[in-house]
């Protein structure tokens, strides 16, 4: 496993869960969670597959996941919940950072980024702001109501073509 065509810096709350998606599986008696978690929403997952199968990207997660499941545990997941691409890696869960401290995400993804070579080409899919300036043109914002939309596959598609080319 190679990050060489590039990284998606991955979210899971408000990307590939969505309020919309968790409200949906509830009102059709659906599951709503397994033993990792909140079940993913599948039009979520969809757009992710896109963004995947297009360009072959790895992915980092840099979920609040990662602090209850380690990346074997997510891996896992990845495979039993038949998700979209593999696993490469996790942002550091053990960065002294102070709690007031802005940025907080930015700050682990700039440590990934120093110790795996801080050429590596990305995209960072979040619904939250908390990053680096020098981060926010590889951002692609998603909404938590909906999750990683179709609108927002073909906007990180567009970066990341626009990066590898």
């Amino acid at each position: 496993m190679t990050a060489k065509d590039g990284i998606i810096f991955l979210d899971f709350d408000g990307v590939l869960n969505s309020l919309r998606g968790y409200r949906k599986a509830r009102e059709e008696g659906r599951q709503t969670g397994d033993e990792y978690g909140t079940a993913f929403d599948c039009d979520c997952v969809a757009a992710l597959r896109k963004i995947v199968d297009a360009t072959g990207v790895s992915i980092v997660v840099t979920s609040s996941w990662r602090y209850i499941l380690d990346k074997d545990d997510i891996r896992k997941m990845w495979s039993d919940r038949q998700l979209p691409g593999l696993v490469y890696s996790v942002t550091p869960t053990d960065l002294l950072i102070d709690p007031e401290e802005r940025c907080k995400r930015g700050i682990e993804i700039n440590a990934w980024l120093m110790a795996h070579g801080a050429s590596v080409n990305y995209v960072i899919l979040d619904d939250d702001e908390d990053f680096l300036p020098y981060q926010l043109p590889h951002l692609v914002h998603t909404n938590p109501e909906t999750g990683l939309t179709a609108a927002d596959a073909d906007r990180a598609l567009q970066m990341i073509n626009h990066i590898l080319n």
